[in-house]
């Protein structure tokens, strides 16, 4: 896809009796990368996923993508995850209890958007504790 603008810039120079008009013509290239997504969130997590959420910034002037970074604790990319429409996300089969950091950026045939960068963690599991805690009521009651 090439889209470009063009300007004609016409240069009159006068000198009696004669009048001369010449005119430029420039073409500007207007195409750039994308910037970058835009008012990014965490819109749900789970133990073993996180969704994330945000709105398309410019497109430089041709079609946009969208990449999703996940990153563990470590530092090592956990998931690489593009999308095509929008910058909508939903990380799945990730660790309980982890905080990864996302890193969401835009990218088109010019280039690559900086990263928008979130930290998310995914919620622990319940702990299953049995013969912990106090009598049971029902003890209680045949008590008494």
């Amino acid at each position: 896809m090439i889209s470009l603008c063009n300007v004609v810039i016409v240069t009159t120079i006068t000198s009696p009796p004669l009048t001369l008009v010449i005119p430029h013509l420039i073409i500007l290239d207007v195409l750039s990368p994308p910037s970058s997504p835009e008012h990014c969130k965490i819109i749900n997590n789970t133990a073993e996923n996180i969704e994330v959420l945000c709105r398309a910034g410019f497109h430089g002037g041709m079609r946009q993508l969208f990449l999703a970074e996940v990153y563990d604790e470590a530092g090592s990319l956990h998931l690489n995850q593009s999308s095509q429409e929008e910058p909508q996300f939903s990380v799945e089969s990730l660790l309980p209890g982890t905080t990864y950091t996302i890193k969401v950026s835009a990218y088109n045939d010019k280039g690559r958007s900086q990263p928008v960068v979130l930290t998310a963690a995914t919620l622990k599991v319940a702990e299953q504790r049995v013969g912990e805690c106090c009598p049971s009521l029902l003890f209680l009651v045949l008590k008494v």
